[in-house]
């Protein structure tokens, strides 16, 4: 049980301790000790660059499923997760509806030491410094995907913001299989190891979700610190939530905040999801709540809105200034780099990330205000924002045009 523990403090957002309790024959405690975690124990960290092997049969999947994950072991690993997912959404875009979708949580000094210098050798460079993490967490995939256990049908990159928006949106995962270290569900469950495989804990940069509090500063700087990071490329919302939170700071230190961020800064995607297959769930949305004593609760909302002016009349009028081609915003999207120009795009459709505070009244009613940067302080205002079905509005009125940016923009892959 000592290793599970050791894991289960590792991994916890607060401070645990440890006794091991002596009983006698009747079950009563005569003796308690206090337990030493083994010193050696390394919190794990988790690969950004994940494997995804696609199946057409659940069959041809199984079989490899246990055969990966003992290469992965095998190959340096020092701790490696392979999900089993399937596909549930009946879509017919979907080729390969099995998956195993492969994490690595470190590797051995060794196997990391020959990577790096077979990299150094490969660059011709003695700067060690210059070999990314990157680019060993890709050397030691290829050297993997290599082996026949991981022979698929089909393959794609993976990465945390795109294991959470797959399991958003028809993708379940049946069963994480465990090699090395946090084998123990006892320490971590699926849920929990799931939350951390997408980074959910902050290194996500799409989804965010947390709960904190001004009064713990560790906590509270750390929960800054992540939700600003998912924030990144949205400047209005990046706004609004360091006032925010900087307003309750000041007058509620002892607020209770719960934060849940999707930004996923690809709005020709978001839109074509919503006009042609009728899903808001690619929509970005923010919704930070501060809540004191049950009582004066304010929240922080967010979504995106058309503001009513005439979008682009083509896909290359839209990226005109922007990307130099369509390839060229294909190649970002396939590397997670359209996050750096999406708020451009956004303005030349006529849309806009929008937010605001509600703050409840009796009788379920909402005030609403805009946040503003006074004399240092931070105040607030009485507002109308855009209501959230003008991009209803918007999608029947140009529904022509997003199916134009779907065909030349929005990939079909598995997320």
């Amino acid at each position: 049980m000592l290793t599970p523990f050791a894991e289960f403090v590792q991994t916890s957002d607060y401070q645990a301790d440890g006794f091991e309790l002596s009983v006698d024959l009747e079950g009563t405690p005569i003796n308690a000790k206090k337990m030493v975690l083994p010193s050696s124990l390394e919190a794990i960290k988790f690969f950004l660059h994940h494997d995804i092997l696609l199946y057409e049969t659940a069959a041809r999947r199984d079989v490899a499923a246990v055969a990966v994950a003992n290469q992965l072991r095998d190959s340096g690993a020092s701790s490696a997760f392979v999900c089993r997912l399937d596909n549930v959404s009946n879509s017919d875009t979907v080729c390969y509806p099995y998956a195993l979708y492969t994490v690595v949580g470190g590797l051995d000094p060794q196997v990391r030491t020959q990577i790096e210098l077979d990299l150094q050798s490969e660059h011709e460079t003695e700067d060690l410094e210059s070999i990314s993490p990157t680019l060993v967490q890709e050397d030691f995939s290829r050297r993997v995907l290599e082996h026949t256990a991981c022979q698929c049908d089909s393959y794609e990159i993976g990465y945390p913001d795109k294991l959470a928006a797959i399991l958003r949106t028809g993708w379940v995962c049946i069963e994480i299989i465990r090699r090395g270290r946090m084998t123990s569900t006892a320490a971590v469950s699926d849920i929990e190891l799931l939350g951390y495989l997408q980074g959910l804990d902050g290194t996500n940069t799409v989804i965010y979700e947390r709960v904190a509090t001004p009064h713990v500063p560790r906590s509270w700087s750390e929960f800054l610190c992540a939700a600003t990071k998912s924030l990144s490329g949205n400047s209005a919302w990046t706004r609004d939530f360091e006032l925010f939170t900087r307003l309750i700071e000041t007058s509620h230190p002892r607020a209770q905040i719960s934060a849940r961020i999707y930004n996923p800064l690809q709005t020709p995607l978001s839109l074509s999801k919503l006009a042609l297959e009728g899903d808001p769930t690619y929509l970005p949305a923010i919704e930070v709540i501060s809540n004191e004593d049950g009582s004066d609760t304010a929240i922080l909302v967010g979504f995106l809105v058309w503001n009513g002016r005439e979008p682009a009349t083509s896909v290359d009028h839209m990226l005109s200034g922007i990307v130099d081609s369509t390839l060229e915003y294909s190649v970002r999207q396939h590397f997670g780099d359209t996050w750096q120009i999406d708020e451009a795009i956004t303005q030349r459709l006529g849309l806009e990330y929008q937010s605001f505070i509600l703050k409840p009244k009796p009788g379920g009613i909402y005030e609403t205000f805009t946040l503003l940067n006074s004399d240092g302080g931070v105040s607030l205002t009485k507002c109308v924002p855009i209501a959230q079905e003008s991009l209803v509005l918007f999608v029947r009125k140009y529904l022509e045009l997003i199916k134009v940016i779907s065909k030349e923009l929005v990939p079909v892959s598995i997320g």
